[in-house]
């Protein structure tokens, strides 16, 4: 509901730019952004079902990926990084996967490359699914770009999202169900 808008709201790079899209298949936002005009790198451990002449799909462990360095304007990682490590989706168990996916990120930008970067956020939590970042680990998580816009959504009422104050959100548990997302729009430090 909030993150994909966010994507279309602040992706800065021009049409036929190259864009990963990690964990891609759990949405259509890879094929969107193809049939807009960018050159989509669709990457999943999970098989990606769409096909368009500006998207190429690459499965399997994305931290064992043979991208070049600096070969990517964008990288879009929607809901996706709180999984690395948790062998839930079928990938490895990795107590800091998510802090070596970012470094993956970092390595496979181009110079002033755009993050945008969706995740849970409140209270501290691991479950069999997923992570939910505090400031602490997030800070960890990116260390290496440069933060341009934070913001935070908090679910009211079971339903609605609705912005929220960072200093609020440490009193949200997301460990039953996601009640509280970070949004970051960063870039990798030059």
């Amino acid at each position: 509901i909030i993150e994909y808008p966010f994507v279309w709201r602040h992706l800065e790079v021009p049409l036929g730019a190259t864009i990963l899209d990690l964990g891609a298949t759990g949405s259509k936002l890879a094929l969107e952004l193809a049939n807009y005009g960018y050159k989509v790198i669709a990457v999943d451990v999970r098989e990606y079902p769409f096909t368009h002449p500006n998207l190429r799909y690459s499965g399997g462990n994305f931290l064992a990926n043979s991208f070049p360095p600096a070969s990517v304007d964008a990288v879009v990682a929607i809901s996706t990084i709180e999984h690395f490590g948790i062998p839930f989706y079928g990938g490895p168990s990795d107590p800091d996967g998510d802090l070596r996916a970012m470094r993956e990120i970092w390595r496979l930008l181009k110079p002033g490359g755009q993050l945008l970067l969706t995740i849970p956020y409140g209270q501290a939590a691991q479950t069999v699914l997923l992570r939910v970042y505090d400031e602490s680990r997030f800070g960890l998580l990116l260390d290496r770009f440069e933060i341009e816009q934070l913001s935070f959504y908090r679910r009211e009422k079971g339903c609605h999202w609705l912005p929220a104050e960072e200093a609020t959100m440490h009193t949200v548990s997301s460990v039953h169900l996601t009640e509280g997302v970070a949004l970051v729009r960063a870039r990798k430090l030059r």
